[in-house]
Parts: structure tokens; sequence; C-alpha cells
């Protein structure tokens, strides 16, 4: 087989782009992820939340970093408990990111009194 340059290919093709999507936790996969309004609700959520710490307690970049990965691995993990007839996606994601922001703030303070 010839390449575009005119060289000839001596590998095979890459196997990536012929495997379908990775999937993440529980079988989530981020290409879902374009059009989902979970998605969209969780990022909003992990976004606002980290950002009401950061404004409140004084967070590094760091931590802020942390905290908003923590919410978003989070969130994607309780993705399999949401129920659309129980609420929105919106809903679900703030009192997620509220419940797992007080115990990661519980833990950056118990960290910073040592």
């Amino acid at each position: 087989m010839v390449n575009q340059i005119g060289t000839a290919r001596t590998t095979a093709p890459c196997e990536i782009h012929n495997n379908p999507t990775p999937k993440t936790t529980k079988g989530y996969s981020f290409s879902q992820s374009a059009n989902d309004p979970y998605f969209e609700a969780a990022v909003h959520a992990a976004r606002t939340r980290t950002h009401q710490l950061a404004t409140r307690h004084g967070l590094s970049p760091a931590e802020r970093e942390d905290v908003l990965q923590e919410l978003m691995l989070d969130l994607l993990e309780h993705r399999d408990q949401f129920n659309p007839a129980k609420g929105s996606p919106g809903t679900f994601t703030g009192m997620v990111s509220k419940h797992r922001a007080i115990e990661l703030l519980d833990g950056l303070i118990k960290q910073r009194m040592r």
C-alpha cells in the first residue's frame, strides 16, 4: 500500500481508529457527551461548585483543579443513578456536586490544619 507521500507503508494501519470509542467508568463514553444534557449539566455543576469553593475559601490553582476533577469524576460515576422521570439533570448534578464539594472542603480544611 502506498501512502499520500508516495512511499510504501511498512506497518499495518493504526488500529485505534478501527476500535469503538473507549468507555469510561460504568460504560459512559466520551463520544456520548457532545449533545448529552447530563454531561453538560455535570460540567456546569462542577465548574460552579469549584468557583464557589475557590471564592469563599481561597483555593490555590492546584486545589481548584483537583476539586474540579474530583467533582467531574464523581458526577460521571453517579450517571447511572440519574432518573429523568424524577428531575432534571441540572437538579441532580447540582445536589451530587454540593454533597461531594462539602466532603472535599472538609478534607482540604483538615489538610491545611496539619
